[in-house]
């Protein structure tokens, strides 16, 4: 049998996070079909003390690191702090107001074996609303991706796993308010490295 892809998770938390819905992004991350073999959490500024409590009360035997931040810098520093930390070549994005489908890095780390010239891998995600849920599909291919992205942004950021060494060759995260991915992915497209939805 083919040996698991190890790969970490990346969250980046802010301080008006709600504690409810960071307890339930982080359950979804544990109870995973395929465990990460670690999360890492950059705090990004001051956090309350009902948000650490969340983290700390994790159950899990995942490897858990926790960057402290000074001072808040913004998603796109953090996040570039945060990688730093992750151990392992792959990386799973996650944001933390968000939940996993418990299948979620099975399918992705099976498709990324089988599939390992790759770079970054998305997927499509389900919004909840007051008026219930919607799907947001974006383009599968690469060329079809590389199309999309002329006018609007191919991936969910908080569903994305990346080859970590290709990441850092582009120059990682920039800081550009709310855009910080959008801006990486259009860096990996100019450096011709596949994508895959």
């Amino acid at each position: 049998m083919e040996k698991k892809i190890k790969f970490s998770v990346l969250l980046s938390l802010y301080n008006k996070e709600s504690p409810i819905f960071l307890s339930e992004s982080l359950q979804s991350v544990i109870n995973q079909t395929v465990a990460p073999d670690q999360i890492v959490i950059v705090y990004d500024g001051f956090i309350s003390e009902s948000l650490k409590a969340v983290v700390n009360s994790l159950e899990t035997d995942i490897p858990l690191d926790i960057i402290q931040l000074a001072e808040n810098v913004g998603l796109g520093r953090a996040l570039n702090e945060g990688l730093k930390y992750c151990k392992y070549s792959y990386v799973a994005r996650m944001d933390t107001d968000d939940i996993c489908h418990k299948r979620r890095f099975e399918y992705q780390i099976k498709f990324l074996q089988n599939n390992p010239n790759v770079t970054l891998l998305g997927t499509s995600v389900h919004e909840f609303d007051d008026d219930g849920r919607r799907e947001k599909k974006l383009p599968i291919t690469h060329n079809d991706i590389c199309k999309f992205a002329r006018t609007k942004n191919p991936f969910n950021h908080m569903s994305v796993m990346f080859k970590k060494d290709d990441i850092l060759k582009v120059g990682g995260y920039r800081h550009h308010l709310y855009m910080e991915d959008y801006n990486l992915w259009l860096r990996i497209i100019k450096m011709d490295l596949l994508l895959r939805t």
